[in-house]
């Protein structure tokens, strides 16, 4: 995966300046190639972020409304792995943090995602 980010890395620095037609056309076809990697990159984990490979970043609206994010968060324990819902901490300490019970501290985190969209049970006809 490491190979795909670098491809990613070096595609992102040749955005150029938009004076022309032509260089927005060439952004777009950056853009595109990266949502491409992007795509597969998280196919290749199925969403799962290694925490050496990145952290959580701060969204807008954490930052208005001083809130935190939910995120999966992979656990490597002493009895085995875990799998549970945090936060990230911005503002305090840099920690994952559950998400209930109070904030207690997680260590040995692992890996993290994005929560999934929530369930939406099909509607019939008529509804």
């Amino acid at each position: 995966m490491q190979e795909l980010e670098i491809v990613r890395e070096k595609l992102q620095s040749k955005y150029r300046v938009v004076k022309t037609d032509e260089d927005l056309e060439w952004n777009r076809a950056i853009d595109l190639c990266t949502n491409i990697i992007n795509a597969h990159i998280k196919h290749m984990n199925d969403g799962w972020i290694p925490v050496e490979e990145r952290l959580p970043m701060r969204t807008f609206d954490e930052k208005i409304n001083e809130s935190y994010q939910k995120y999966l968060v992979f656990i490597d324990g002493v009895d085995g792995w875990d799998i549970d819902i945090a936060v990230y901490d911005f503002w305090n300490d840099k920690k994952w943090r559950e998400a209930h019970d109070g904030y207690g501290e997680i260590e040995n985190v692992i890996a993290w995602r994005p929560l999934p969209e929530p369930y939406r049970p099909e509607r019939s006809e008529g509804e």
